[in-house]
């Protein structure tokens, strides 16, 4: 596992338009709960220090080596990573 991780780390920092991505992680097929933090990332302007927080409480690992950039969208899209077509959108829109 740690040496796919590595591997995926470098392909996404060396491939990405963006050098500012952060890469987010979690091992498993469902969270055990429903993190606020889904809702947070789509309706508020969050912190770094928030996200790493919930990331830690929910499991959620950061891989990459960006000088922590990139993170609070990193973990929003493991958190809405299951949700379907309600990822893509607003909170809240319907379709």
């Amino acid at each position: 596992m740690d040496a796919l991780l590595e591997y995926v780390r470098d392909f996404i920092e060396s491939e990405a338009v963006s050098k500012d991505t952060g890469i987010a992680v979690y091992r498993g097929i469902a969270f055990a709960e429903e993190s606020s933090y889904a809702r947070r990332v789509k309706t508020e302007l969050l912190t770094l220090e928030e996200a790493e927080a919930e990331a830690a409480r929910m499991g959620v690992r950061f891989i990459d080596s960006n000088r922590r950039k990139g993170r609070i969208g990193a973990l929003g899209a493991v958190l809405w990573g299951n949700k379907g077509v309600e990822a893509a959108g607003l909170y809240g829109e319907t379709f």
